[in-house]
């Protein structure tokens, strides 16, 4: 674990090495991404790693940071798993129309060009040490907590003892005050669980030892006080793996119910195999769905049935970032769909989710894909090139924008010209249907 994480836009990487090494001096470890490289599924399982296991959540506000995607979906996992925010302005000009709503509400650190940087790094520092026992708490419970949901929820991985103790004596003086930051579910959940099987686990040694209190009672009704003890364990056994089922099946409903507001099919899916198996458990036979009414299952599962809308899902790509869609667009005769994602990659699909043809061939983002009014040709664009295909995915033509990075690509009513747009310069460039360079265009604004 770590004291802090740091997000922000490379373009402020220098003060963030300067202010990497001041919290170092002051005998803060903080967990810095520096490397510029490409967007992968292990990437982004080092970055939410690197959230969850540090105690306060610092970012640096610039324009660029405002702006950037990935400084986006790292505050939005930060807030997901409720850590404490420390936002710090660095440079002005931002605008905070774009600015995420959490930035917005807390108090602000000034760490300008102007600012004094020791007393603006005592400030940093005061609010590092704000309830830090609570906050190293927050984050020891909840690391262990996602390691269990991501190990299946193996209940060696349960705490146990003293720790369990701590834990609930925590949980129970933030829920009471209202502790900034709050638990999460996943905190409630783990540390419920971990009682539910401590309880259970000592239900279990408390039959085992009557059972040797009943072998010691002579050696006459020795045989059947064996019996008994071997009765009583299998019983107090089968009725701890028969309750670690029930409430396995109670939390895969509720997290089936809270996965419905974004993912619909997979939450039904999850919903049915939960009421399932808990038809399974309960041996009803062909009981109706009232019969399990005081469990959570079959209530949740025919809320869903009773709220789904959802009639097809597919992803933009068999890899990672699979829930990253960027942009889609229909084809005129409606028969394909164009999806870009943030893995470099574009497809087309049909409305029904078949793969038609993967677009490879981006190194970056790719924001747009864009079809010409007859359907045979499409543009994709990301921030390094533009490409122009056939319907087939053919490539026809690789195009750069005189700015050096691109911004939009729009084909005109007729189809015969197309006009793209550069990222930050004010210039517009007219071509052909083919890619030949026409004219350029200035504009006020070009993205």
């Amino acid at each position: 674990m770590t004291d802090v994480f740091i997000s922000y836009s490379r373009k402020d990487k220098e003060f963030v090495q300067v202010l990497h090494q001041a919290l170092a001096k002051s005998k803060y470890e903080a967990w810095v991404d520096w490397d510029n490289i490409p967007l992968t599924a292990d990437w982004w399982d080092e970055i939410k790693s690197g959230i969850e296991a540090a105690d306060t959540f610092v970012f640096v506000i610039s324009p660029d940071s405002v702006s950037s995607k990935v400084c986006g979906r790292e505050i939005d996992h930060a807030m997901a798993n409720n850590k404490r925010l420390v936002p710090i302005v660095r440079r002005d000009g931002f605008d905070t129309n774009l600015m995420h709503s959490e930035l917005r509400r807390h108090n602000w650190l000034f760490f300008k060009e102007d600012n004094d940087l020791d007393v603006a790094l005592q400030s940093l520092v005061k609010a590092l040490n704000t309830d830090l026992n609570y906050v190293r708490a927050h984050t020891r419970v909840l690391v262990k907590a996602l390691e269990w949901e991501k190990k299946h929820r193996r209940d060696d991985l349960l705490l146990r003892g003293d720790d369990l103790k701590e834990a609930e004596q925590w949980l129970a003086d933030a829920l009471q005050v209202n502790h900034e930051p709050l638990p999460t579910e996943q905190h409630k959940t783990y540390i419920s669980k971990s009682r539910e099987v401590e309880v259970a686990n000592q239900r279990l040694v408390a039959a085992g030892e009557k059972a040797k209190r009943r072998v010691r009672i002579g050696a006459g009704i020795l045989a059947g006080t064996v019996v008994a003890a071997i009765a009583i364990i299998s019983f107090a056994q089968h009725s701890l793996q028969r309750s670690n089922k029930f409430a396995r099946l109670e939390q895969d409903a509720i997290s089936a119910l809270q996965q419905f507001e974004y993912q619909e099919i997979e939450a039904l899916l999850q919903a049915m195999n939960a009421a399932e198996d808990l038809k399974q458990l309960m041996g009803s036979g062909d009981k109706p769905l009232r019969y399990y009414t005081p469990h959570n299952a079959p209530r949740v599962l025919q809320q869903i049935l009773d709220r789904i809308s959802q009639k097809n899902k597919f992803s933009n790509h068999a890899e990672a970032f699979l829930d990253h869609a960027i942009s889609v667009t229909f084809s005129p005769d409606g028969k394909a769909l164009g999806i870009t994602g943030v893995d470099g990659k574009a497809t087309l699909k049909t409305p029904q989710g078949i793969d038609l043809t993967d677009l490879n061939g981006h190194f970056e983002d790719v924001w747009q894909a864009e079809f010409s009014p007859d359907g045979q040709m499409l543009a994709t664009t990301s921030d390094d090139i533009f490409r122009l295909l056939s319907r087939n995915g053919a490539l026809i033509k690789t195009l750069e924008h005189p700015s050096g990075r691109t911004g939009r690509i729009e084909f005109s009513p007729d189809g015969k010209y197309m006009a793209i747009s550069g990222w930050d310069k004010d210039l517009i460039s007219l071509l052909d249907n083919v890619g030949n360079p026409i004219t350029d265009i200035n504009a006020q604004k070009a993205w």
